[in-house]
């Protein structure tokens, strides 16, 4: 709540506004009695209590929604990629901000950011089976080749259940359900 002093404001605002460049001095009047209130107000402003806010990452062009129910109207939709700020959760929704709009998407196409504290060595994936590498996320893109079983991957981010990888074959998507952070020891064929 801000309180108005009437010709106190704007004789302080222009006093500093006229030494400030000279270096001079600023004084203010004295205030006469009747123009200083004589008790608080009855109600203070209100404090929110602010919970922190935890960053992701959408994996599909997904809809902010007014509620958190498939029937509410759409707000806007944020494009696949974007980076949003997740302020509460609700079951499978999530309250975002995202480009100073705030509403609800739903947490099954929103992926925490990987850490930045990260070392190469937090990174390194191995292949448990034959994986196709492929140009985008999902079966429906092209494969760029094959990684063998046992094949050492960087792991770059995850979108659901595929990660994007850097390996002996380039770069590209494979099934995260098929790496470990462990090499697996070879078993010798008989």
């Amino acid at each position: 709540m801000k309180l108005k002093i009437p010709g106190r404001t704007a004789a302080l605002a222009l006093a500093m506004t006229m030494t400030v460049g000279t270096g001079a001095q600023a004084y203010a009047a004295p205030v006469a009695a009747s123009q200083v209130p004589s008790a608080l107000p009855a109600t203070g402003p209100a404090i929110k209590s602010v919970k922190s806010s935890v960053a992701k990452r959408t994996t599909a062009n997904l809809r902010l929604r007014a509620k958190s129910t498939l029937q509410s109207s759409t707000l806007r939709v944020i494009p696949n990629g974007a980076k949003v700020a997740v302020l509460d959760t609700k079951g499978s929704w999530d309250k975002v901000r995202y480009s100073g709009m705030t509403g609800w998407s739903h947490n099954s196409y929103l992926h925490a950011l990987a850490s930045a504290s990260k070392t190469p060595s937090q990174t390194a994936r191995y292949t448990t089976a034959n994986l196709n590498l492929r140009a985008g996320a999902g079966t429906n893109h092209r494969s760029l080749g094959v990684i063998p079983q046992g094949g050492k991957v960087t792991l770059h981010r995850v979108s659901g259940n595929w990660a994007q990888v850097a390996s002996s074959k380039g770069s590209g998507w494979v099934s995260r359900l098929f790496l470990s952070s462990s090499a697996q020891p070879s078993i010798p064929k008989k």
